[in-house]
């Protein structure tokens, strides 16, 4: 869907340049868009894969399958792969979208390091935000192309993804018969 032309609920059709389009990479203060799932939104960044491997682990001692620890360096390699594409979701040389990394980023580590006393500091960044938001109706920094070549790159990631992490189930799976 990241580059289908034809669908209707393709990214270029449902989340063409602009606000739309920002608000799927970055999402806003009261919602989050596609960098926080990755890197934000779980127990730990990465989508969590580092997290699995971690647990994947402490399987193969408890189970006494080792095995379990070639699949826990398959998710080990996912988490990189996972990383990678949060830095391709809001890439630093785009301006607009660097900073909202930045901030996104920010806003999560005061939140998970000062808590309830961030909030002062949370809300200036929430505000920055949303000006962000409202600037990429009238400007945003990519054209069609532009959109299109990112996207292209979010598949090629998400496909690398999809092929490590199968691997990765495989050995699991093979580990545990």
């Amino acid at each position: 869907m990241l580059v289908n032309k034809r669908n209707k609920h393709s990214w270029e059709r449902f989340f063409a340049p602009g606000a739309r389009m920002y608000h799927a990479l970055a999402g806003s203060p009261t919602q989050p868009g596609l960098y926080h799932w990755v890197n934000t939104w779980g127990t730990a960044d990465g989508a969590d894969r580092g997290v699995y491997a971690d647990f994947l682990d402490e399987a193969a001692v408890i189970l006494k399958k080792p095995a379990l620890k070639e699949s826990a360096l398959k998710f080990r390699e996912s988490y990189q792969l996972w990383l990678k594409f949060a830095d391709a979701i809001l890439p630093d040389d785009i301006p607009m979208l660097g900073e909202s990394k930045k901030l996104i980023q920010k806003k999560h580590t005061l939140f998970v390091k000062q808590g309830e006393s961030a909030l002062p500091e949370v809300k200036k960044i929430n505000v920055r935000l949303r000006e962000l938001l409202k600037e990429s109706e009238t400007d945003f920094p990519l054209s069609n192309v532009q959109a299109a070549e990112l996207r292209a790159n979010l598949r090629d990631i998400v496909l690398e993804i999809s092929s490590v992490e199968q691997a990765a189930v495989d050995r699991m799976q093979n580990a545990l018969v």
